[in-house]
């Protein structure tokens, strides 16, 4: 079967798998882990070639400095308060791994697997672009189970666009661990540290200034406010002054583009 076939195929799947989730994660919690898994077993079956690459650090590095950079963003304007502290050790570890899982789910099938066969049949900027499309409509239902505005909804499918589209660059550089490494840094530090989204507990105590979730994105946080909207897109425009010209073909290995 044609890989571009393959990878909606996944992606169907996935789609599937996602709506049973939110069907069921309220009576049954554990669901998103097993959905999860699958994915990733799915995705370890059906691969033929994985570029890991070694530079987990550097993705992790970037996701943390961007979601920083939101964080004192909201708190230099005014638009967030930091009350207090809230430090549970147990309830950091488990939210690590659970968003380790996440990343290293959505990562390995989109950009391991979905991304490397669109640009191997159809090329760079439409694997790039139609994937980031295809990873933003996965999380539109989202959007809805938390019940966010129309505005906020739009701006979260820009931003998750864009956020693809800087994590594709970066696991087409340094490969799949530093893409998880992004995507890790990303949702841990957004929703455990700075608790700039009300969907999973923080270390940090935060209230958000009254009519400002367009500004802050809500109880769906940054990705669906303008203020992460500005430094996404900042750092995508910065990234794409600065990235190098890449190769337009796979290795023989079909692992990933390089220069």
């Amino acid at each position: 079967m044609n890989p571009v076939r393959k990878s909606f195929l996944l992606y169907l799947l996935m789609a599937g798998l996602v709506g049973i989730n939110l069907a069921v994660v309220s009576e049954f919690p554990f669901s998103t882990y097993i959905i999860y898994i699958i994915i990733i077993l799915v995705v370890l079956r059906i691969n033929e070639g994985i570029f890991w690459g070694n530079k987990f650090k550097h993705g992790l590095k970037l996701g943390a400095v961007l979601i920083s950079t939101v964080f004192m963003l909201e708190l230099i304007a005014g638009w967030v308060v930091v009350t207090g502290f809230a430090i549970d050790g147990n309830l950091l570890l488990f939210s690590l791994f659970f968003h380790a899982l996440v990343a290293f789910s959505e990562e390995i099938s989109f950009r391991g697997y979905i991304l490397k066969n669109l640009i191997g049949e159809r090329g760079l900027k439409y694997g790039i672009i139609v994937n980031s499309l295809m990873f933003s409509a996965l999380h539109v239902p989202s959007f809805g189970f938390y019940k966010i505005d129309i505005q906020n909804g739009i701006v979260a499918f820009i931003v998750i666009v864009l956020t693809s589209i800087i994590i594709s660059i970066v696991y087409i550089e340094y490969g799949l661990l530093s893409a998880t490494g992004f995507h890790l840094a990303w949702n841990f530090l957004q929703y455990n540290v700075f608790t700039l989204s009300k969907m999973h507990p923080g270390i940090l105590e935060i209230e958000s200034a009254a009519g400002l979730d367009l500004l802050t994105g809500g109880i769906y946080g940054p990705e669906a406010g303008i203020a992460g909207l500005l430094v996404v897109l900042t750092a995508l425009v910065v990234i794409l002054i600065r990235a190098p010209k890449y190769a337009h073909q796979l290795l023989p290995e079909c692992q990933i583009l390089r220069k």
